[in-house]
């Protein structure tokens, strides 16, 4: 069996996304067409990326380099000059990492899963004793 694809979603401004250059099977025309399907669906297709640093974690300034999808970058680049879109949106992004990274994710993942669990439990023990005044008090009542 092959190794599986260390791969993670994540929503990144655009700004991030290293600039690709337009190669010579891409041209200008299927750039205008990505274009006008992103405006008709209003959903930019997920980008291919790779992080340029070696560095575990993912940060709100972590640079990315386009690993497939080049012709997506240059829709919206091309829709953000023409004014049809925000000037640094975040677009949805296919992320390839080293072992490192998918085991800093991983652990970033346990402990906001972990935080979750004790902020639903802290919110939930207020909700209680509120209910039981509102009782006690239509009981007075």
């Amino acid at each position: 069996m092959g190794r599986q694809p260390r791969v993670m979603n994540a929503l990144v401004r655009f700004s991030n996304l290293i600039a690709p250059i337009l190669s010579e099977g891409n041209d200008a025309a299927s750039v205008a067409v990505l274009a006008g399907r992103i405006l008709e669906s209003q959903r930019i297709r997920d980008v291919e990326v790779i992080l340029l640093t070696a560095a575990p974690e993912i940060t709100e300034t972590t640079l990315f380099a386009i690993r497939s999808g080049f012709d997506d970058w240059h829709a919206v680049r091309l829709l953000i000059d023409q004014g049809k879109l925000p000037p640094d949106p975040r677009i949805h992004v296919r992320v390839h990492l080293s072992q490192a990274q998918w085991d800093k994710a991983g652990e970033i993942a346990q402990e906001a899963s972990i935080q979750h669990i004790f902020l639903q439990a802290a919110q939930e023990r207020p909700r209680r004793k509120r209910a039981r005044k509102r009782k006690t008090a239509d009981a007075v009542s």
